[in-house]
């Protein structure tokens, strides 16, 4: 069914440029679909937009990125292109519809994920509807790279100190989580530290400069903090607003709860450890799948996450990859398996340590190092229980 769903909206981004399924014609209305593809026309590089019904479990994994990605390789022309997330309502006024998007070929860009900054801005303004979030992000791919840049730090400062105001630490065993539903998250992408690296055993690099050290560490701290602060709040609000039902599988629920009070604890600190941020975000999706599976009513296990980079989210296969000198298989994503077999560099989740850039794995920051943010150990949740360091 995939294949011929992507001819059709192929069909239909030929003729305008915009796709919108169907089902949802009640959220785009042909004149909203007009005015987007004017504005999708006065762009810079050709631009295409999917409206799609995403849904948890469906042929594209819920996951605009894939139904892109299997877009452009069914019929590969250049050019940015654009879809919704799942949720195409907000809720309250907390959450607005999301974007998501990729780009090929496009002048002095990278293929891959479009500029996360416009993703990011379009999550934290809360967009009311479908239109006005691909407008929205039509506008923020046409600001001057500065501008965007500077207009998301500020955004991202208010979010910060709204969220640090409105949930201030609470006393020991305070807390408790709550009851749920989904979560989609607001970020897919981070800031953070690489180096040109190699499997292979080499000599340290020479520490960093102390002050390209520190800028380097608040910018991965603020990035990842504010993104973990963002879901792990979207999910305990959420959970607050669907109870049990008879056909919801009670396992799956506890376990999304359960990684919801896992993720509370590792938040708590005002500063916690980057390492332990990014553990946030991999435990807050895992609630995510679980709730999932909790509302579908079927048992729920936890998935692989890629060994290279947890947000990357799940592991495809296992590669074998050196790593100071011993060979090992890991789980890789589909990404990082890529680049692996084109003897190039994949995106490594790194940090810094002592001024020195470092592979998370090569810390002794636990249970993360060792079990590759449960790639190696799938079970985060009893690891948690054991001594950190």
């Amino acid at each position: 069914m995939a294949k011929e769903d992507l001819a059709a909206v192929h069909q239909e981004l030929e003729l305008d440029h915009v796709y919108v399924h169907p089902s949802l014609r009640s959220l785009v209305s042909e004149s909203d679909e007009e005015s987007l593809q004017q504005q999708a026309a006065q762009a810079d590089h050709p631009t295409y937009i999917v409206v799609w019904p995403y849904r948890p479990g469906d042929a594209y994994g819920g996951k605009p990125a894939d139904l892109l990605t299997r877009l452009h390789d069914q019929y590969p022309e250049p050019g940015i292109y654009l879809s919704n997330e799942v949720r195409l309502e907000p809720i309250g006024d907390s959450y607005g519809v999301e974007i998501d998007g990729r780009q090929w070929g496009v002048g002095g860009e990278q293929d891959g994920p479009i500029e996360w900054r416009v993703k990011s801005q379009v999550g934290m303004e809360r967009q009311p509807d479908v239109v006005t979030s691909f407008e929205r992000g039509l506008e923020l791919l046409a600001m001057d790279p500065g501008d965007l840049e500077q207009l998301h730090g500020t955004t991202l400062d208010e979010r910060s100190a709204t969220y640090r105001a409105e949930h201030p630490p609470e006393d020991e065993g305070g807390w408790q989580a709550p009851v749920v539903t989904g979560l989609v998250a607001l970020l897919a992408l981070f800031v953070a530290w690489r180096v040109v690296v190699s499997f292979r055993k080499q000599k340290q690099p020479a520490p960093l400069p102390k002050s390209a050290m520190q800028r380097i560490r608040a910018a991965q701290s603020k990035e990842l903090l504010a993104r973990a602060q963002d879901e792990s709040q979207a999910l305990g609000e959420l959970l607050d607003e669907l109870e049990i039902s008879p056909h919801d599988d009670r396992s799956a629920w506890q376990a999304a709860l359960d990684h919801y009070a896992a993720v509370r604890r590792l938040l708590e600190s005002e500063e916690p450890d980057p390492l332990d941020v990014v553990g946030a975000l991999v435990l807050t999706q895992r609630g995510e799948d679980a709730l999932s599976s909790a509302r579908a009513g079927q048992p729920w296990e936890p998935s692989r996450t890629c060994f290279l980079n947890p947000l990357h989210g799940k592991a495809a296969r296992e590669q074998r990859i050196e790593v100071e000198g011993r060979l090992i298989d890991v789980p890789v994503c589909a990404a990082c398996r890529t680049a692996l077999r084109k003897k190039q560099v994949p995106d490594i989740f790194d940090v810094v340590r002592r001024g020195q850039p470092r592979h998370y794995f090569e810390t002794d920051v636990e249970p993360w190092a060792s079990s590759g943010y449960g790639a190696l150990d799938p079970d985060l949740l009893k690891l948690l229980t054991r001594p950190r360091h």
